[in-house]
């Protein structure tokens, strides 16, 4: 029988470069629920895993049916295709058995939360080549460097079978 548990909450009080969850033990399957207040510079923000910023990711990932921004060998999965710092909010699956690599699919939302204008849909897809499993959870700006504004958090939660 399966199990559902929250295994990690993180959030920032105050702007930063990055935020992480703890380690926690690895489930076979995770949902990750991320909320992006926003950014210091015209950017987009990354995920990784397990605290690795080595070349071993890949992703594609589009706003509002857009051709998709892609890229290959990079140190993370950019969450949006806009460089504009806007909020996000965005769930990702992601398979955690052992022995394999990581497939991440996503899905959410860009753009201002005040209403005066619609949001963006986002959605994309990428990959954790490391076969280990994932025990941690970051996120940062993105490449352009700067700060992901207070109020950004992480909820991580695993099913266990």
């Amino acid at each position: 029988m399966s199990e559902t548990r929250i295994l990690a909450v993180a959030g920032l009080g105050q702007a930063a470069a990055q935020l992480g969850t703890q380690v926690f033990d690895p489930p076979s399957l995770l949902t990750i629920y991320i909320r992006i207040s926003g950014h210091s510079l015209l950017s987009a923000a990354r995920i990784f895993f397990n605290n690795d910023q080595g070349n071993n990711y890949a992703f594609s990932v589009s706003e509002s049916f857009a051709l998709p921004s892609t890229g290959l060998s990079g140190s993370g999965i950019n969450l949006a295709s806009v460089l504009d710092g806007s909020p996000q909010g965005l769930t990702l699956l992601i398979g955690n058995g052992p022995n394999q690599t990581h497939a991440v699919t996503f899905s959410g939302m860009s753009g201002l939360l005040d209403g005066s204008v619609a949001p963006r849909l986002v959605q994309g897809a990428g990959i954790w080549t490391p076969t280990s499993q994932i025990t941690s959870v970051q996120l940062d700006a993105g490449s352009v460097g700067g700060n992901l504004n207070a109020g950004t958090g992480i909820l991580v939660v695993g099913t266990l079978t």
